[in-house]
């Protein structure tokens, strides 16, 4: 997604306290969204005719994009439950018409996110700022008033009403813009919980004096970093191919047979069908039908076919026979089929009997063939807790209690990942409980320590287990899934 971001910052005030940070300020965001994909318009001491300008551009040009953000960094107020930002020829007179008349009003920028096309919408406003011997930025105005967060939009605030917002004249930045240069690309955090945490900074930094806060109504997650390649992956295959239960070949289909013996539920028809890969004419191929291939493939060898899983246990070799456009497409067919079923839904519990050598394949090509099964998970990741590609290490917790006092034996109540709680069950429609449960196992931590590895399609290396409880057995479900948010 296009993702397009105005960045102002105001120092040089002609009759407010003059700031020392804000302009810097404004350089790092804008120079931290463009390593994020942002295009940015970075606006440094600028009058209120001059943002008046840049506010009309901004205007002509959000349409293009999908993500929308505005920060400022500089003096902001309140007045008459309206909030300004201060531009450097506002002015503070005997009375407010002067302020009124030569600052911004906020909530221009909402009527321009309203009438715009924008999927996301983010303002970020380090303001309320005083530069006083007490280090603080702000004015003798009043600090903002609450706004209304329209559907789609977040409003972060460097202050909860009644504090300001304090610089750091060693580091030269603000606190608060600080602590956010730190957060915004830590990976696949929503945007919410990556807030969270400049919030934490913030407050342990100054000791609670200043709390940052936000109103939202976003849907979904927006995650400034989704830790995927970058880029992103045009829809290369059809309707009928990600669906492939309603696919209709052409008549001069070269895979169509090869295809249709893959798709009997008999060893004797499938074996054969393996064999005949090599002699493949991969010139005459659809696009479509190498991806439906990879598919098949995959399903065969889940199956049990034993030609299918020698030809997944040698995938390495197998592919670098091939054309580089065959070894991509076969590759996102087979990694497609773990997560997607014959009617291109989502599976509730992923196809993992096969997985190991397909995701081993897969995640030595870190390139464009990533891209693909990236973007279409991205598209669920309320759902995936690790996408394929993905750097990120994910640490479990696993909450165990005492099963029974008098045989000292756990069970499994929680699993938490990265903080957040994942454990639902088998469907994902609710957290699980496990006394809703009467199915269970006794099973070993590393039995365990595999099955979520499985759940979830992981590689080992990106995985780490905390336990509330040291004990090598415990009592786990027989269904359960582990997901970021139910459906």
């Amino acid at each position: 997604m296009r993702k397009i971001a105005l960045v102002i910052g105001n120092n040089e005030y002609e009759s407010m306290i003059q700031l020392k940070c804000a302009t810097k300020d404004a350089t790092d965001i804008s120079k931290k969204l463009e390593t994020l994909g942002f295009d940015c318009v970075c606006e440094l001491n600028i009058d209120y005719r001059k943002m008046c300008t840049v506010i009309h551009e901004f205007e002509e040009i959000i349409n293009e994009y999908e993500i929308g953000l505005v920060y400022f960094a500089g003096h902001g107020f309140e007045i008459e439950k309206t909030n300004y930002l201060a531009m450097t020829d506002t002015g503070i007179g005997i009375n407010d018409i002067p302020v009124k008349h030569m600052a911004f009003k906020l909530d221009e920028f909402i009527k321009i996110y309203d009438n715009s096309s924008l999927n996301v919408k983010i303002i970020i406003l380090d303001a309320c700022r005083e530069n006083f011997s007490t280090g603080t930025r702000g004015n003798n105005l009043n600090g903002f008033a609450p706004m209304f967060a329209p559907k789609g939009t977040i409003i972060a605030y460097s202050t909860s009403p009644g504090q300001k917002a304090k610089e750091n004249l060693l580091l030269g930045n603000g606190i608060y813009t600080n602590a956010l240069i730190k957060c915004l690309d830590l990976p696949r955090i929503p945007i919410e919980g990556m807030f969270k945490k400049v919030r934490e900074i913030v407050s342990t930094e100054t000791q609670n004096s200043q709390i940052p806060w936000e109103h939202t109504s976003l849907l979904g997650n927006f995650y400034f970093n989704p830790d995927i390649a970058n880029g992103s992956s045009k829809a290369i295959y059809s309707k009928t191919a990600l669906e492939d239960a309603t696919y209709m070949f052409t008549k001069d289909s070269v895979l169509k047979d090869i295809i249709n013996d893959l798709k009997r539920h008999d060893w004797y028809v499938q074996n054969p069908a393996i064999t005949r890969l090599d002699a493949i004419d991969w010139s005459l191929a659809s696009v479509n039908e190498i991806f439906i291939l990879g598919r098949n493939i995959y399903q065969t060898a889940c199956g049990g076919s034993n030609n299918a899983v020698n030809y997944l246990d040698n995938l390495t070799y197998n592919l670098n026979n091939l054309p580089y456009d065959v070894i991509k497409h076969l590759l996102n067919g087979m990694t497609y089929e773990i997560y997607f079923d014959r009617n291109g839904k989502l599976r509730n519990s992923f196809k993992t009997t096969q997985f190991e050598n397909v995701i081993g394949a897969f995640e030595l090509r870190k390139s464009e063939e990533l891209k693909f099964i990236q973007s279409e998970l991205t598209k669920n990741d309320e759902y995936v807790l690790y996408i394929p590609g993905s750097e990120q290490k994910l640490i479990f917790s696993v909450t165990l209690k005492l099963n029974d006092e008098n045989q000292p034996t756990f069970e499994v109540v929680d699993v938490a990942c990265n903080g957040q709680s994942v454990l639902y069950n088998l469907e994902g429609t609710e957290k699980y409980k496990s006394e809703d449960f009467w199915h269970y196992s006794i099973e070993s931590k590393s039995k365990f320590e595999e099955d979520v590895r499985k759940k979830i399609v992981a590689p080992k290396e990106r995985i780490e287990f905390i336990y509330s409880h040291d004990c090598e057995n415990f009592i786990t479900p027989d269904s359960f899934s582990l997901r970021w948010y139910g459906k």
